[in-house]
């Protein structure tokens, strides 16, 4: 079986806490300017098309995903985002990983279905 890895995982995941950051930041008066939203609407639909493009990699890559992946995916979002409350940092990281292993089991019984009815 070929292993790919966690690299557009880490890309994807980058993406959604950078959505989650603007979106923060641009709350802190409690409204989003015309120019913070367009900002926000850019940066998301860039890094959407390129998700969209690497989805199914993406797939695979949770669908191969190992233990020491997901704690490596866990260390990558603590070292690269600031998050500045460390039990919501910690929460972040925790419930993503419980995702992640929800997908990859999922993803596995549906492959054990499919060669048991095929």
């Amino acid at each position: 079986m070929e292993s790919y890895g966690i690299e557009k995982l880490k890309k994807a995941t980058a993406a959604l806490i950078r959505l989650g950051q603007q979106v923060t930041e641009a709350l802190e008066d409690d409204k989003i300017s015309f120019f913070e939203g367009a900002s926000i609407g850019f940066n998301v639909g860039m890094d959407a098309i390129r998700t969209v493009k690497d989805a199914q990699h993406i797939w695979n890559e949770i669908k191969d995903l190992e233990e020491a992946e997901a704690a490596q995916l866990r260390d990558y979002i603590n070292d690269n985002f600031d998050i500045p409350d460390d039990k919501i940092e910690q929460a972040i990281g925790e419930t993503l990983i419980i995702i992640l292993n929800i997908a990859n089991y999922s993803a596995k019984m549906g492959d054990i279905f499919r060669k048991k009815q095929g």
